[in-house]
């Protein structure tokens, strides 16, 4: 075991140096001929290639990369190829994760909905905690009767990843308490997203059993800025296209040509790249896959984008909530990034849903 773990140690160590020197070729740092074969022998397998770990195929791939770029192999090629592995890897990662969890174990019941539903992001759930006034506003709300607010799985996969016990207890508590405990949750025999009353730390424990599998696909968002650079490069601001008039814009989507728009969806493969396909969908596999087109699509064109990698990282919670947020009368966040994003998202889609920031709702309940 110990040996295992150091041949998986040393080898997931050349396999990062590898891919640093292939992004140091990809992002013009270095020409692939001044590559020098000593530089890369300083990082080589050198014998220790066991072709049966994950480790090995990533410094392979890697590798292989390499010389195919010292031989002349296109860059944006290249890129796409690492692009491509990179997300295949992650995908991997993610359906390993789910094989290996414990049996999920399900004690729901159908819930018809009533009221307003609101949909509130984390970063709200979590101001609540601190601002007393917001606390009262929202419980008194929710005692009226003409308001409901839902939460969904989304949300407990961020409060699973609150290290601290007593924090995470205390978002558990209240989060009981606002929502009675009912959720948005996809309903397999139907294609649907649906109410359902469940214990919430049943449904917290199906999140926890699948935790890796969410972080692996976490990793897909990072990928980004690099099919930006390499496969639109028709977006980057040297290119002379100009972001800072995108982001002031509205309709984004229907102001692309059908051309424009096929190539930027037809990143996520969703069934169809016609912009009629992604209008008036309810089915829960159709809309999961028309709102991840539609923010991919964003991150590659520039929109409203979030620079940082745990910003880059966590906004996979942000494709969720919109999914699951779609089927709600209001959605509410903090983030000024996502409320543009999910009014873009949410008019392209023909949904009439409200956006709003913390403010905005207190006036909404009051």
């Amino acid at each position: 075991m110990g040996s295992n773990r150091a041949h998986n140690e040393v080898i997931a160590k050349k396999a990062a140096d590898a891919e640093q020197m292939l992004h140091s070729i990809l992002f013009g740092e270095v020409e692939a001929e001044d590559i020098r074969d000593d530089q890369i022998l300083a990082v080589a397998l050198n014998g220790e290639f066991c072709g049966s770990c994950d480790a090995c195929y990533e410094a392979e791939f890697m590798f292989r990369q390499i010389h195919g770029l010292k031989r002349g192999l296109d860059k944006r090629v290249a890129a796409s190829a690492l692009t491509d592995w990179k997300r295949a890897t992650a995908t991997d990662q993610a359906m390993y994760a789910l094989r290996i969890a414990e049996p999920a174990r399900f004690e729901r019941t159908r819930v018809e909905p009533s009221g307003r539903l609101y949909y509130l992001d984390q970063n709200i759930l979590s101001l609540a905690q601190r601002d007393a006034s917001l606390h009262r506003a929202l419980l008194h709300a929710k005692g009226s009767g003409e308001v409901r607010f839902v939460h969904s799985p989304s949300h407990l996969e961020e409060i699973a990843k609150i290290e601290a016990e007593q924090d995470r207890e205390t978002h558990v508590e209240f989060l009981e308490a606002l929502s009675d405990e009912v959720s948005l949750q996809p309903n397999d025999g139907s294609d649907s997203i649906v109410l359902f009353h469940e214990p919430l730390r049943i449904t917290l424990k199906r999140v926890m059993a699948t935790i890796d599998a969410s972080k692996a696909i976490e990793q897909t968002k990072l990928l980004g800025p690099d099919v930006q650079r390499f496969e639109f490069p028709e977006y980057l601001e040297e290119s002379g296209f100009n972001r800072s008039r995108l982001n002031q814009s509205t309709g984004i989507f229907d102001a692309l040509t059908d051309q424009e728009f096929a190539k930027l969806v037809a990143l996520s493969a969703p069934a169809s790249t016609s912009k009629d396909y992604f209008k008036g969908r309810w089915m829960h596999s159709e809309v999961r896959s028309i709102v991840y087109s539609l923010h991919n699509a964003m991150d590659v064109m520039g929109y409203k984008c979030d620079k940082s990698e745990r910003k880059l990282r966590s906004s996979i919670h942000d494709v969720e909530h919109l999914i699951y947020a779609s089927s709600c009368s209001v959605f509410v966040t903090r983030d000024g990034n996502l409320r543009h994003r999910a009014r873009e998202i949410f008019d392209f889609m023909g949904r009439s849903i409200s956006v709003l920031d913390d403010k905005e709702l207190l006036a909404s309940i009051q």
